[in-house]
């Protein structure tokens, strides 16, 4: 019956570890997920600004082509 005391509290020591393991387990997770969603976002947003860009000069460019056209003709 005296063996029976340190065993329990092994026992909830074990539990106890057990969870914190767990508890650890989902909060490096969690974290690596946003990280994750974090750089998928700012891909997007990169994706974005190159396009935005790319669609800025492209206007840019026609402006100067269609400005220049006439004088180009002389």
């Amino acid at each position: 019956s005296s063996h029976f005391v340190p065993d329990k509290v092994e026992d909830i020591r074990k539990n106890i570890v057990s969870q914190q393991l767990l508890n650890g387990t989902l909060i490096a997770n969690k974290l690596f997920n946003e990280q994750r969603k974090s750089e998928k976002e700012r891909r997007k947003n990169e994706r974005k600004q190159e396009s935005k860009a790319a669609k800025t000069l492209s206007a840019i460019l026609l402006a100067f082509i269609i400005t220049w056209t006439p004088y180009n003709g002389e």
